[in-house]
């Protein structure tokens, strides 16, 4: 996606990025639900056993409305477990500019391929 917006003032300019969901990030997603239905509490990621990668990437789930960052932890949301359990699917890629997920009648998913 090739998207941008500059601030008429202060040329300050925000782009789009986009996100897919890949085997990992389910796979982190999976430890979560687990975790969840099982304990009833957010959970901090350490206790997971994530790899690095997804430890790091855990955070783009929130793109899909697939879990949730809470002062105590994480936690899936109800798209989250129901996708999980095969009961919805998501839309991807995911786009996010300055920090605010894109809805799909936005007018920069124009430049996407």
């Amino acid at each position: 996606m090739n998207y941008h917006k500059e601030c008429e003032h202060c040329h300050h300019r925000v782009s789009v990025y986009t996100y897919n969901l890949n085997t990992g990030k389910v796979m982190a997603l999976r430890k979560l639900v687990d975790y969840y239905e099982s304990m009833k509490k957010p959970v901090d990621l350490g206790e997971l056993e994530l790899s690095n990668s997804q430890y790091t990437n855990f955070c783009h789930l929130q793109y899909f409305n697939l879990a949730r960052h809470i002062p105590e932890g994480w936690i899936p949301t109800e798209d989250g477990i129901a996708f999980i359990h095969g009961e919805v699917s998501v839309t991807v890629p995911a786009a996010v500019m300055d920090g605010q997920i894109l809805p799909s009648d936005h007018e920069a998913w124009g430049t996407h391929d």
